[in-house]
Parts: C-alpha cells; sequence; structure tokens
C-alpha cells in the first residue's frame, strides 16, 4: 500500500464483513455522510497469508464484491457519493487501518458485536484493535 496521506474530514471509510452489525455500520456513514457531504469508501478485508496488504484483483471475491456493490447502490440512493474496494491482508484491523491511511480517510466506521470476557480474550476485538491502530477517529457501532 502506499504511504499515509494527511486525512480527509469529508472521507469516511466504512468496514464490512457481511453482517447484520456490519451492515448497520453502513447505515449510519451513510447518514453522516449525508449530514457532512462527506463520500463513503465501503472496504471489506480478506483473510490471506503473509504481511502485505494488498488490493484484490477484479475478479477475486465475486460473493464479497457484489455484496460491496449493493451497499454502494444503497448509498447512493441517500445521495452519497460511494465506492467500495477488497483488500487482503492477514489481519482485518491492519487491512481497515491500511486502507483508510492510503485513502486518507478522516473518520473509520465499523461494527462491534459485542463480545465480552473470555470470548473477546479468545477471540480478539477487531474493533478493539483498529482503535489501538488508527490514525484518525473510529466511530463503533453496536
Amino acid at each position: 500500500m502506499p504511504r499515509v496521506r494527511t486525512p480527509r474530514h469529508d472521507l469516511y471509510v466504512v468496514a464490512v464483513d457481511g453482517s447484520p452489525q456490519s451492515a448497520r455500520a453502513v447505515d449510519v456513514a451513510g447518514e453522516l455522510a449525508n449530514r457532512t457531504g462527506a463520500e463513503v469508501r465501503v472496504v471489506a478485508i480478506e483473510v490471506g497469508e503473509g504481511h502485505a496488504v494488498r488490493h484484490a484483483a477484479p475478479n477475486d471475491f465475486a460473493q464479497t464484491r457484489l455484496l460491496l456493490r449493493n451497499l454502494e447502490t444503497a448509498l447512493r440512493r441517500f445521495g452519497v457519493a460511494a465506492s467500495s474496494e477488497v483488500v487482503l491482508s492477514h489481519s482485518p484491523a491492519v487491512g481497515i487501518v491500511a486502507y483508510a491511511e492510503e485513502v486518507g480517510a478522516g473518520l473509520v466506521v465499523l461494527s462491534s458485536v459485542g463480545r465480552s470476557g473470555v470470548p473477546r480474550m479468545l477471540i480478539g476485538s477487531v474493533a478493539m484493535r483498529v482503535t489501538e491502530l488508527a490514525h484518525c477517529p473510529v466511530l463503533i457501532v453496536r
């Protein structure tokens, strides 16, 4: 991925995983963007081997790309400029943060399932890790 850009306060990155919670994060990002005139970039992270973070080839991950196109269409219906990308990374959190830095996002929006206790300790929290690594504010939607 290219160098980090200066954050743009008119650009939001919303990370999705196909869950109902991440669809809610898209709704929240869309509502905010509609009010502020910001652009929304929807990103899905596909986990792969190695430590490189890179953009997926156009023909890879057809199901994920269909989901992203549908979310873009929904955002555009509300008057929000939207685009999407599939990113390959060894870690969802690292992929989200790297993409947000690359595009210069001023805000990252993502969902949290809300696990606590032992399940969270064993599985970890992508949302928590994103807040630790991000260069810009992070909005966690529950």
